[in-house]
């Protein structure tokens, strides 16, 4: 007898929109209880959105394994593209979030015979083991609902052209999905193993045909693409052009922050080894926002370079110039003192002013521009 096909949805509760959004070949459409009669009972009403192929899908289609395979993809696209314009900073702009707030839902239509009760295959490496469909989207659903979040049409402006590459790319996808397990939400105990993603990211992307990088010059290779492209636009952007030549070139400047980034990835595959190996950590590597922070960059200038606009300027020109900042200072904050707490750290500085000038170059806004770029500089007045 063949098996009844069932409707299907692709929910992701924890996001939210003000509009359709249409990307590539990407559907995201608000949840407004339109399907209320497939969804369970925990997401009826928890805002969120549904995901669809424009071509191939819309929600309540018949499930697919295809359809879900690719869906599934272009998240991940997603949410690197994400990650690269909005560095997830504690407490500023987007705030906390994760691997989880970007947490996709397949919801299926029950079945009919009410004696059937769904159940999701769950392993722990040794065997398998059936969970009620009901534990399993709480199970999901608690570390995700700590933040939701809005996606905007602007903060998918590099899922464009990474979607169009990487969709159809097992190596690239397999290089996204290496950096976003990074943001998963881990304890003290298990975060480690996030420094064996982050190196094996890295790696992927050394071997990939057609790119001149090996292990020895990838670092090179970054900071010699960096400055040529800044140096396209040296005529242009001025304020940042004098920003990069005073703050970032001067006085031998370029090179520490090469010097410094270099001593971290060595530092973080010399951790990545003896993790492996010897099964020893290291407690400078509880947290990895400096390979957060920098692979997006590296990834873009290797790949995308010649996608890439006067736009990306303000980031690259201010993570050269905060990679001359002592790395345990990016995310440091007194929390001893109490007039300090609110205080942003070096890094939620960089995040923001580097959305806020990009944002205002469009309005040929230099006196702003100018204040942002002076408000940056002086997370290294303490040094």
């Amino acid at each position: 007898m063949d098996t009844p096909r069932r409707k299907s949805l692709y929910f992701m509760p924890f996001l939210s929109i003000e509009e359709i959004i249409e990307c590539r070949e990407i559907r995201l459409v608000q949840n407004t209880g339109q399907h209320d009669n497939l969804m369970p009972d925990k997401f009826k009403k928890c805002g969120g959105v549904f995901i669809e192929l424009i071509n191939n899908f819309q929600s309540g289609d018949y499930y697919d394994n295809a359809i879900r395979i690719k869906i599934y993809n272009a998240i991940e696209i997603l949410k690197f593209s994400y990650y690269t314009i909005n560095i997830p900073t504690g407490d500023g702009y987007p705030g906390f979030i994760s691997e989880s707030t970007f947490e996709i839902f397949t919801i299926i239509e029950p079945n009919q015979d009410k004696s059937f009760e769904h159940k999701m295959p769950i392993t722990n490496g040794m065997s398998n083991f059936l969970m009620r469909l009901d534990d399993y989207y709480e199970h999901k659903y608690i570390l995700g609902s700590r933040h939701t979040l809005e996606i905007t049409e602007h903060a998918l402006s590099y899922f464009k052209y990474i979607y169009n590459d990487s969709i159809n790319d097992e190596n690239k996808l397999s290089i996204l999905k290496l950096y976003n397990k990074c943001l998963r939400i881990t304890d003290t105990n298990d975060c480690f193993d996030k420094i064996i993603f982050a190196r094996a990211s890295i790696e992927t992307l050394i071997k990939i045909q057609g790119q001149p990088l090996t292990k020895k010059n990838y670092i090179e290779t970054f900071f010699t693409k960096l400055e040529a492209f800044i140096a396209n636009y040296k005529n242009d952007n001025l304020e940042l052009i004098n920003f990069y030549n005073i703050h970032v070139v001067k006085d031998n400047g370029l090179n520490k922050s090469k010097e410094n980034l270099n001593t971290y990835l060595k530092l973080l595959t010399d951790a990545r080894h003896n993790l492996v190996h010897e099964n020893k950590i290291d407690i400078n590597f509880m947290t990895i926002e400096v390979y957060i922070t920098w692979f997006p960059l590296f990834f873009l200038i290797i790949s995308f370079e010649d996608k890439m606009n006067e736009k990306d300027i303000t980031r690259l020109v201010l993570f050269l110039r905060l990679l001359q900042l002592d790395f345990k200072q990016w995310n440091k904050k007194d929390t001893k003192d109490f007039s300090q707490m609110n205080k942003m750290t070096c890094l939620e500085v960089y995040a923001q002013y580097t959305r806020t000038i990009t944002t205002q170059l469009d309005k040929n806004n230099d006196e702003y521009i100018m204040a942002c770029l002076e408000g940056f500089n002086k997370c290294f007045s303490t040094e």
